[in-house]
């Protein structure tokens, strides 16, 4: 007979929700609509009579596009100030794209500037091959800006860049004295105050190099004010959606679980139990069924018993299945895939036994009249036996003569991807009362049959694969 578990569930077996998949998803979804780190603002150094600022353009570049910078010095002093530099800028996962100042100026790029003239009293042309110099000469009360592009070249975290600008603060000139009496004015110092130098450090700001297609990403991720609130608002909606739906699931499965747990107790596998001993009866009874057939050779004792006994459990087989569709109308099981597969092979192995016959289907359903489920295999052979029914006695030759073909043993192959198949399905409803995953065991000419079914289908590819393996993979699965 059959050796399989037997479903044994009580009550209803929650259907395995993959709840640490969505609440992973859930916590992907936070962490990439999360506030990105908090870019600092540039900050302006002054000594209260120049004042020195820096700012970006923004505070993400996608790799080997341009970011604009600006720099603002302005002179809040009474004295000029004299050949202003920018002697250093420390401008990591950057590179000079272009600068926006000196004689040589990209209009199309720059755009066309307003600026102080940067010359000193009685200069005319400010000429100058360094082009690192800024101004030549900046008056008091006057403000100059510049600015330039750098190209992001590599993939950094969020980090600063900074500029050093440096220039010579000139002698204030001395205030015109207003008394007639030039002997009242104050004297001139005796010395000449010299010019003094200056050279603060500026932020621009704070910059974070990107990929392009981290840059797509984080551009396009809502900013966090509107992203953490419209998330778990988001995800409140999904988990009441779920969970109806899983609380409607359940109760459905609740229904179902017990009539198929029904179904496969007094129906499924007790036909399946019928199936698997009549293969294994009709293998060890073919060779001797086929050397008959071709050369008239007597059958051993020992296969004609095995014959016999198969003969009777394929015709409890066809009863069984009788009984399902008279009492329980279908196949009811866990997937569509296999109950398909097992319609397929019903029909396979219908074509195959007694073809289209339709004396033969006649006589078949007239033998199955006669036998009720506390037949025994006695009571079968003693009819078989005393040739006390006709319709027994042609049944017999016929499942002879079929036992005999040469492809009797792809025939088997049918009735063992059934019995699998059922197997597999009965057991998988009741997953949950055991504490190993269900697999589909299939002998190697039932494996290499439902193989072929699934080079021509993705959906028995599919079922195989989460068959043979016992578990499921989400999405890959179900799509793949």
């Amino acid at each position: 007979m059959l050796s399989q578990r037997q479903p044994h569930h009580e009550g209803a077996a929650d259907a395995r929700a993959p709840t640490r998949f969505w609440l992973a998803a859930a916590v992907f979804f936070l962490a990439i609509t999360a506030p990105h780190a908090a870019l600092g603002q540039a900050k302006s150094s002054s000594d209260g009579r120049v004042v020195v600022s820096g700012h970006l353009a923004r505070d993400m570049a996608r790799v080997d596009s341009d970011l604009r910078f600006w720099i603002t010095v302005e002179n809040r002093s009474q004295a000029p100030l004299a050949n202003l530099h920018l002697d250093r800028l420390e401008i990591a996962g950057f590179q000079k794209s272009r600068w926006c100042w000196g004689p040589n100026i990209d209009k199309e790029a720059c755009g066309i500037a307003t600026r102080p003239p940067c010359l000193a009293p009685g200069q005319r042309v400010a000429a100058s091959s360094d082009e690192f110099a800024l101004c030549a000469y900046l008056r008091p009360r006057e403000v100059l800006t510049v600015w330039g592009d750098l190209k992001a070249n590599a993939d950094l975290p969020p980090h600063e860049l900074i500029a050093l600008v440096s220039w010579q603060e000139l002698r204030e000139p001395a205030a015109p004295c207003r008394f007639k009496d030039k002997s009242k004015c104050p004297p001139a110092p005796a010395k000449p105050v010299e010019a003094t130098n200056a050279s603060p450090i500026v932020t621009l700001g704070k910059i974070e190099p990107v990929s392009s297609w981290r840059y797509l990403f984080r551009r396009y991720t809502p900013k966090a004010e509107i992203s953490i609130p419209g998330a778990l608002t988001l995800l409140g909606l999904f988990f009441t959606w779920w969970s109806g739906r899983k609380e409607r699931k359940n109760q459905i499965w609740t229904t179902m679980l017990g009539q198929v747990h029904e179904f496969t107790m007094h129906y499924y596998m007790p036909m399946t139990s019928m199936l698997s001993a009549a293969a294994k009866r009709i293998d060890e009874f073919r060779p001797a069924a086929r050397a008959f057939a071709l050369a008239g050779t007597p059958i051993p004792p020992d296969p004609l018993s095995a014959g016999r006994r198969g003969f009777y459990y394929l015709t409890m087989f066809h009863w069984w299945k009788k009984e399902i569709f008279q009492k329980v109308g279908a196949y009811h099981l866990k997937t569509r895939v296999g109950e398909s597969l097992l319609f397929t092979f019903s029909s396979e192995h219908a074509a195959t036994f007694l073809g289209n016959s339709e004396a033969a289907w006649r006589r078949l359903d007239r033998v199955k009249a006669l036998i009720t489920q506390e037949t025994s295999m006695d009571e079968f052979l003693d009819v078989l036996d005393l040739a006390v029914d006709p319709d027994v006695t042609q049944l017999w030759l016929d499942y002879a003569a079929w036992a005999g073909t040469p492809d009797c043993e792809a025939h088997l192959a049918v009735l063992e991807s059934f019995a699998a198949v059922m197997i597999y399905e009965v057991n998988s409803v009741s997953a949950d009362w055991y504490s190993q995953s269900e697999k589909i065991e299939l002998s190697p000419r039932a494996a290499a049959h439902v193989r072929r079914k699934a080079e021509g289908s993705k959906d028995i590819d599919r079922y195989l694969r989460v068959a043979r393996r016992g578990w499921r993979i989400p999405l890959y699965d179900r799509f793949a």
